[in-house]
């Protein structure tokens, strides 16, 4: 099957009272998923101790082209129950986020994030309103997020495959130079990125 053909389509529903897979307890979930003409769209609800909330993803699919919008509404996500992270870590969100790709090099991601709490072993945060903004071509990078008075830009030249090496070669290089109790920065500096954060 070809998700991304404007020939293929699909209905499904499905409704889990309990579910039980290694750690993971997904009681009480439903997910309904169509696809036709191009067009996809999921929904996934539930309401147990791991997740509470929806998440809906509603996108036009093309084998050269995506754009999708996200929508959460999500009161909990045990992170550290669903095993997606090592220490207690649960959050809640209402957002929206839209994606676009050209399934290639080209890619950009932007959103709003609101209702936000994020608890871990010791304290419960309530952040203000989050907009993010990434985008990346064959010859930029740039990322900007914004929660209040606290702003961060990130650009860099080049994609990101380009850039996310570049910064491998760099990790790679630092951590050998350390394991042999050198430091050599002319070799450092002539393998960084050009980026400005």
């Amino acid at each position: 099957t070809d998700f991304l053909s404007n020939r293929s389509h699909l209905t499904a529903d499905a409704k889990f009272t309990q579910l039980q897979y290694g750690h993971w307890n997904l009681d009480d979930v439903t997910a309904q998923a169509c696809l036709k003409d191009g067009r996809g769209a999921v929904t996934i609800s539930g309401a147990n101790k791991l997740f509470d909330g929806n998440i809906n993803i509603d996108a036009l699919l093309d084998t050269k082209r995506i754009e999708a919008t996200i929508n959460t509404d999500l009161a909990k996500a045990d992170l550290y129950r669903l095993r997606l992270v090592d220490k207690p870590l649960t959050i809640g969100v209402c957002g929206d986020i839209k994606i676009t790709s050209d399934m290639k090099q080209t890619h950009k991601l932007s959103g709003l994030l609101t209702d936000l709490f994020i608890q871990d072993s010791k304290k419960t945060y309530h952040p203000d309103k989050v907009g993010i903004l990434l985008s990346t071509t064959p010859d930029t990078t740039y990322a900007r997020a914004q929660s209040g008075d606290f702003i961060v830009k990130f650009d860099a030249s080049g994609g990101y495959e380009r850039v996310l090496k570049q910064i491998t070669v760099l990790s790679d290089s630092v951590i050998a130079q350390y394991e042999q109790n050198i430091i050599d920065q002319p070799a450092i500096k002539r393998l960084l990125p050009t980026l400005k954060m």
